[in-house]
């Protein structure tokens, strides 16, 4: 109920004061998401609001889908519907929400009128959400939730369960990209932007996300690696560059040499890396014994997003093969509709090669939509290509869409400004076009009257 308040009145006071301002405004609204998720842990009370509220402006002003859009949506919605009227309603809308209305929330923002960004965002808001970010960063290390369990076999700030640090980090990336690409800070701004992109690289390890750490990792080295090494070569940048290298690689020795065992230990726990994928591991071969067990039908079409997995003997044989009598098979035999920390386990299971077919469609679309919005900004389009890789590898480890909301909003508004911005350059090259010819034009005249 806590989260559900918190949930409710912050999104309708953003909703009121910053609707017009659609970036700021999801921005917001994750925020808020993140503030009730953190103080109470009632994730399922809270992702309808912020789906709700989040889609609430997009819903007008809607443009033309593309036609792998309508396709995704029609059976999305399909399998919403039978799941709804035929298997269990509760787990039908829990799967379509957490797995399905990311993909769905990104065709609705890109080339809304409404979402349409008229001022755009700067360095000023990446600091704002540094600043959040941090806030409950340390919120939940004061109050003790940065601690090792057995659910999270590793230290790591969660909140029931769930991991709240990194979240707003993977939410701005490709604003951290525009910023930095498109509107080239320098000087002071640009020290401001990697500070606040290390910090944020500071929370997401302390997440504990594997996930998390591949994406922004992957993006800020990209960034690192254009800025150090790419652009205007001069000799001063370059042996600037040599040198930083040299003293991050003497800092790094000497850290490793004076305090092995605890900054490794520290690194080790917090991504878990020597336990491999933990439950996660089972949970793959469930699926896997599963899917290669069932019927030919089910296989092409899944079981529905919201059928009970017990219904089918496969699977309860599967979960006993891989867990045996330990007491966590009846976890998995109780469920129904989402399941698997894996994304793919889940819609390769639930909606077969129909559901996996579309999501690979989908992934493609947006690669496609990247390729072809920033066609003039060759470093931006390589960015946001690898942040759409990196999702949908990070895809293969998390357990809900909680936060992809607004990841793929995001990344839809930067596109859309993107978009913007190489219009507004052909008009200008338009004009400037246009003043030429007409400036010949005047001359010619002239010569030929004289």
């Amino acid at each position: 109920m806590t989260a559900f308040l918190i949930g409710g009145i912050g999104s309708a006071m953003a909703f009121l004061c910053l609707r017009k301002k659609f970036i700021q405004y999801q921005l917001a609204l994750l925020v808020v998401f993140l503030v009730g998720l953190t103080i109470s842990g009632e994730l399922d009370a809270t992702l309808p609001i912020l789906i709700v509220f989040s889609l609430a402006p997009a819903l007008r002003g809607i443009g033309r889908f593309s036609r792998t859009a309508i396709l995704f949506i029609v059976v999305s919605l399909a399998y919403l519907v039978y799941g709804v009227l035929f298997q269990n309603a509760a787990a039908s809308l829990v799967t379509f929400l957490s797995r399905l209305m990311q993909f769905i929330a990104f065709y609705l923002v890109l080339d809304n009128s409404v979402a349409k960004v008229k001022l755009e965002p700067g360095i000023a808001l990446i600091v704002a959400m540094t600043l959040f970010e941090s806030v409950i960063g340390l919120y939940l290390i004061k109050n003790g939730s940065m601690a090792a369990n057995i659910e999270m076999e590793g230290i790591r700030l969660v909140s029931n369960s769930q991991p709240i640090t990194g979240n707003i980090a993977i939410a701005i990336m490709p604003l951290i990209g525009y910023v930095y690409y498109i509107k080239k800070p320098y000087g002071k701004q640009l020290g401001v932007l990697f500070a606040c992109s290390l910090i944020l690289a500071f929370w997401v390890v302390l997440s504990g996300t594997r996930g998390y750490t591949l994406v922004f990792g992957a993006g800020l080295a990209l960034i690192l690696f254009d800025y150090f090494f790419t652009g205007d070569k001069t000799r001063f940048r370059v042996e600037f560059a040599t040198l930083i290298f040299c003293l991050l690689a003497i800092a790094c020795l000497a850290a490793a040499v004076t305090m092995q065992d605890q900054l490794f230990a520290g690194i080790d726990n917090s991504l878990r890396l020597s336990d491999s994928l933990g439950i996660r591991d089972q949970e793959n071969q469930v699926a896997r014994l599963f899917y290669l067990n069932i019927s030919p039908v089910n296989q092409v079409f899944g079981i529905g997003i919201g059928e009970s997995w017990s219904n089918y003997s496969e699977y309860v044989s599967a979960v006993r093969q891989v867990f045996g009598a330990t007491g966590v098979e009846i976890r998995y035999l109780g469920r129904a509709g989402t399941n698997f920390h894996n994304f793919y386990a889940n819609i390769i299971c639930l909606q077969g090669l129909v559901g996996a077919g579309l999501i690979v469609l989908v992934f493609g679309n947006i690669l496609a939509k990247v390729n072809s919005y920033c066609h003039g900004y060759r470093k931006m389009r390589r960015f946001l290509v690898v942040y759409v890789l990196m999702i949908a590898l990070m895809l293969y480890f998390r357990w809900s869409a909680d936060c992809g909301i607004t990841e793929f909003i995001m990344l839809a508004c930067i596109l859309n400004l993107i978009k913007a911005q190489e219009e507004h350059a052909a008009t200008l090259n338009s004009e400037t076009l246009l003043c030429r010819n007409a400036t010949a034009s005047n001359t010619r005249r002239r010569k030929t009257s004289k």
